[in-house]
């Protein structure tokens, strides 16, 4: 049940305004958290398997989500929509966050 976000982990248009760019990570946040909460859903043996598979893909996610991160500082200083955007990716984040570090606590009371 090997998993990909492609989206999440592709490196965004360089010509797109940090706006753009904003709104497309918040979108790929709202699809990564409801595939998050999926796989919470899981049997506990499933969730581990699922969680060995795709430690890699994992791995690489978090990585970009905390460079997409700094983009949130660069929309402090734009618009008023740019800075709600910010909030909501702020928002997502730390929901996507729980839901991992939920995924990796049930495993690691086996």
């Amino acid at each position: 049940m090997q998993q990909t976000w492609p989206d999440i982990l592709e490196v965004p248009d360089s010509s797109l305004s940090v706006k753009t760019d904003l709104f497309i990570r918040v979108n790929h946040l709202h699809r990564l958290a409801e595939q998050l909460e999926t796989i919470m859903q899981l049997p506990e043996k499933n969730r581990h398997e699922w969680i060995e598979e795709n430690q890699i893909v994992i791995d690489q996610m978090m990585e970009k989500l905390s460079q997409g991160s700094s983009l949130v500082l660069q929309a402090l200083e734009g618009d008023k929509q740019s800075m709600e955007l910010s909030v909501e990716y702020v928002s997502k984040l730390r929901d996507v966050l729980n839901a991992v570090e939920s995924i990796f606590h049930s495993r690691q009371q086996l």
